[in-house]
């Protein structure tokens, strides 16, 4: 029991420090790429141009991802979850120290390069995913320890966005710069290798040890599309996804654009929006789990997320904006939480690492899908960027409440 507990830090460690790097582009990249002041582009780059290039290089991790996340999700279930997450955490590590110097020099072309390569080996969510499945005795305690794992995204995305606000703010102090942030997150996965070996024991055992298959990560995927039921799980995943991640993506933008937002502006709304997901995952989520089965609650939280972002794009006074993506933040975190169970529920415990990295190449998709679809919808309008989230929220909704029935017996058993 012990064992598996310090395991289970171990895990919880690694995901915090995960999502934190995550969290550091939202407050970091769009004022360095908007801001004619950095020198990443000419002075005569126009701001939707910029804005287009912003979601690019938004884009260029979980491209990385995408590629990467299968391939090493199925190596976990093949060579155990230890082996990969010390080889995921420090290629993420120097992945952020490259990061770092990209934008120290302000080079656009070396840090799209450098994002990319990053997220080929940035496998660690699926890796814990996998491990939480592992970890967890019973169907309730998976359910407790992926709310866990939901609360620890909320907490982490708040002081990533309370520190690396301040720490990339070089006019607070003369050491502080945008790659600041970057640096100390290499450092700090560094350490967690640490935590890694001391406390990490594998609970699964792999039954063999299959050679490394650089294309059997897509196979799988293949495989999986072609199975019904997985294939509808999968679906419904990226719909869900890129509803999210439109509106993680460009609220910061459409905040500075349409309301005119200073930097403490946009900080002081991620960190409200972490707060919400917070809320949303440790208290309204296990409240809720006592009393409603996994696909339901998936099914109305994603129904009320798509009610809230239908209001977003309201334009009328700074708190209306900071109430209603907060609340859809709170309903993401439900949606989240319980979306990892219902792909964790869809296999045998030997294929745990497989369907967390395809889940992980589905959440990947959609964070290529929303930054360039929303690039180009601010041609238009900022509002459609948030209507467009309202719609594959709505879809995500549609597919699971058509399926609902077959998941809720699924989740019974």
């Amino acid at each position: 029991m012990k064992s598996r507990s310090r395991s289970l830090l171990a895990v919880f460690f690694v995901f915090f420090l995960d999502n934190f790097g995550f969290a550091l582009a939202f407050p970091i990249m769009s004022p360095i790429m908007l801001d004619p002041n950095y020198h990443f582009f000419s002075p005569e780059i126009s701001s939707t141009l910029r804005n287009i290039l912003l979601g690019v290089v938004l884009g260029s991790f979980p491209l990385g991802q995408f590629f990467g996340a299968p391939i090493i999700g199925d190596m976990a279930d093949s060579f155990g979850r230890r082996r990969l997450f010390l080889l995921t955490v420090t290629g993420t590590a120097i992945g952020f120290f490259l990061s770092a110097f990209a934008i120290y020099i302000e080079n656009y072309l070396f840090l799209l390069v450098v994002r990319f390569l990053s997220g080929l080996v940035a496998g660690n969510l699926s890796i814990c995913l996998a491990a939480v499945v592992d970890l967890s005795e019973t169907e309730e305690k998976k359910r407790k320890n992926f709310s866990w794992i939901s609360t620890i995204a909320g907490v982490s995305w708040v002081i990533s966005i309370l520190i690396n606000g301040l720490l990339a703010n070089p006019k607070l102090s003369k050491f502080f710069s945008p790659s600041l942030p970057f640096w100390i997150c290499g450092v700090l996965l560094l350490v967690s290798v640490i935590f890694i070996l001391r406390w990490y024991e594998d609970i699964y055992i792999p039954e063999k040890k299959d050679k490394i298959d650089l294309k059997k990560g897509f196979r799988e995927i293949g495989m999986a599309f072609a199975n019904r039921e997985l294939r509808m799980v999968f679906v419904v995943a990226l719909f869900w996804y890129v509803s999210s991640f439109i509106l993680l993506q460009w609220v910061s933008p459409y905040f500075i654009k349409i309301y005119k937002a200073s930097q403490l502006d946009v900080t002081l709304l991620l960190i409200a929006i972490g707060v919400a997901w917070t809320l949303g995952s440790c208290v309204i989520n296990v409240w809720l789990a006592k009393f409603v089965d996994t696909p339901q609650l998936f099914t109305w939280s994603t129904f009320m997320m798509f009610l809230a972002l239908l209001v977003v794009p309201f334009y009328l006074e700074i708190w209306f904006l900071y109430t209603a993506a907060s609340i859809s933040c709170l309903f993401a975190s439900i949606g989240w939480a319980n979306l990892n169970n219902i792909v964790s529920l869809a296999g045998k415990v030997s294929e745990q690492g497989k369907l967390m990295g395809i889940n992980q190449a589905m959440a990947a998709m959609s964070e290529v899908i929303a930054p360039i679809l929303g690039g180009f919808l601010v041609f238009v309008s900022y509002s459609l960027i948030f209507y467009a989230s309202a719609l594959f929220a709505f879809i995500a909704f549609l597919l699971m409440y058509i399926e609902k029935k077959h998941f809720v017996e699924r989740s019974h058993k």
